[in-house]
């Protein structure tokens, strides 16, 4: 598809579209232990990241 822009025969808008497209199709094509499982390692990130920074803010 990268191509395709580049040799501007699609345009770069369309090309956004299509891959948003595909990450929708891959939403929800997920099962409900898939979703649930990466709902909790998103909350396990943002946890380790807060924790990190009120670590950082507690040296000084």
């Amino acid at each position: 598809m990268q191509r395709a822009v580049d040799a501007n025969e699609l345009d770069p808008r369309r090309l956004s579209n299509s891959l948003k497209l595909l990450n929708e199709q891959e939403r929800n094509a997920e099962t409900l232990v898939d979703k649930h499982r990466r709902k909790k390692d998103c909350g396990k990130y943002y946890k380790k990241l807060m924790a990190a920074r009120l670590d950082e803010r507690s040296r000084y």
